[in-house]
């Protein structure tokens, strides 16, 4: 191979890296999902907002190849953004999803920082004289898309739903999401952590749980996750989580009398510490 090839063949293989780069679709840190009693969140402290989400939608399956992903987008949706002329400059994801039972399309959520230019083919959504959301259902080489746009301190959170196999009402799951959502936020609960620091007032004294120095996540946030077990039915319950900053390793409960289990993980619920306790 002559010189002028490589030098031109290294230089095509840099450009296009440095395409890729710049279209590169960045998440916000510090996303989970939790199982509350009744419905899933996706919660984020660093921006302190949750979205009520389905509940089949946990958090990544690696063997399943299915779930909430916080860190990666599915093959496909970097497609159906450019297709869209949705650009990384312009938005900041929360999450990219896939059940994890069927139907398994896609859904992924997202921080739009503008209003889109085309705001004119969105359609407005009415709760009486409230503004909920905005709304356009369409179809590109036959994937049906839904896509919605929620106000949101100046900025619109947008819920993008698509399918490559023919649905029914591929807008129906979407719409859904998005009225319970919008709703939530227009009552100032963008951040309504259902069970996070659960305080139960027959308990005065709060009981301090310390990680293992060595344990300690360094430079991420952690998640706590309290369980009451009920040996009789061998069943446990969430009752409590909280988000820990990094290198903190102090946990502080206020919890009743019962039998707990207390576990540390990572934000994609990788176990990193456990322990067993008895309130008397």
């Amino acid at each position: 191979m002559s010189q002028k090839i490589k030098y031109l063949t290294l230089l095509a293989i840099a450009f296009i890296q440095f395409c890729t780069g710049c279209n590169k679709f960045i998440f916000i840190p510090g996303g989970t999902v939790i199982k509350g009693e009744d419905h899933q969140y996706y919660l984020n402290d660093s921006i302190k907002l949750t979205i009520n989400v389905w509940g089949d939608f946990n958090i990544y399956n690696r063997k399943l190849k299915k779930g909430v992903r916080v860190d990666k987008i599915y093959t496909g949706d970097k497609r159906i953004l450019a297709d869209l002329n949705i650009k990384s400059g312009q938005t900041k994801l929360l999450f990219s999803a896939v059940p994890t039972v069927e139907p398994y399309y896609h859904f992924v959520a997202f921080i739009r920082e503008a209003r889109p230019e085309n705001m004119k083919l969105y359609k407005p959504k009415y709760d009486k004289d409230t503004l909920l959301y905005y709304y356009r259902i369409l179809t590109i080489s036959k994937v049906e898309i839904a896509e919605t746009l929620i106000p949101f301190h100046r900025k619109y959170i947008e819920f993008l739903y698509y399918n490559h196999i023919p649905n029914d009402c591929p807008y129906c799951d979407v719409d859904d999401m998005s009225l319970r959502n919008s709703r939530q936020l227009q009552k100032g609960g963008e951040f309504y952590q259902v069970l996070n620091s659960y305080s139960n007032p027959l308990s005065s004294e709060p009981v301090i749980f310390n990680i293992p120095a060595s344990k300690v996540l360094k430079n991420k946030t952690g998640l706590v996750r309290a369980y009451n077990i009920n040996a009789e039915q061998n069943s446990k319950a969430l009752i409590s989580f909280k988000f820990l900053e990094p290198n903190t390793g102090r946990i502080e409960l206020n919890l009743p009398p019962g039998q707990y289990l207390i576990q540390y993980s990572d934000l994609n619920h990788k176990l990193i510490w456990d322990q067993h306790y008895l309130k008397n």
